[in-house]
């Protein structure tokens, strides 16, 4: 069900707007991706406008699946399982990883201001940037595998009869 606003006068010459549901702005994930996985990621991407604290919980839980279900590390805490794929990952995608740990925990775990003992909320685009790393992850695991099967194919095409 979708969820459009237009003008009350009802002229079919002016512009209408989807509200619901929003539309991101992420890239969807590549369609290697298993659905399970896909699914999280792209509720966090549909979720983000309306929260942003539920959207870097969805991304974080898409993470912790592609780490366990695709990169193979055994179930254990966020951090632990991230430095489990070090022999995996590169050190540049570790770092981010434990980037977005770190800002999942906040949004999960909110901490208290210390002089006013009020609920601290997620810093603006913590949780885009969350959602922009598991994208990144899915292009390194995924996009590589996707260019070099089209190149096989290719090849394959090409390749003179003997």
């Amino acid at each position: 069900m979708a969820v459009w606003l237009g003008p009350a006068t009802g002229e079919a010459d002016r512009e209408y707007t989807r509200v619901y549901p929003p539309r991101s702005n992420h890239p969807p994930p590549p369609t290697e991706v298993p659905a399970s996985i896909a699914r999280a990621y792209e509720e966090a991407c549909v979720v983000l406008p309306l929260s942003p604290s539920a959207a870097a919980a969805l991304a974080r839980r898409a993470l912790q699946m592609v780490l366990r279900e695709i990169v193979g590390v055994k179930h254990g805490s966020l951090n632990a399982e991230i430095d489990a794929a070090r022999t995996t990952l590169s050190g540049w995608i570790i770092d981010g990883l434990h980037q977005l740990r770190q800002v999942g925990n906040f949004a999960l775990h909110p901490s208290k201001d210390a002089l006013t003992g009020e609920l601290m909320e997620p810093e603006p685009g913590e949780a885009d940037l969350t959602i922009e790393l598991v994208s990144a992850l899915f292009q390194h695991l995924f996009a590589g595998k996707e260019a070099a099967a089209r190149l096989a194919a290719v090849v394959a095409v090409r390749k003179p009869a003997p």
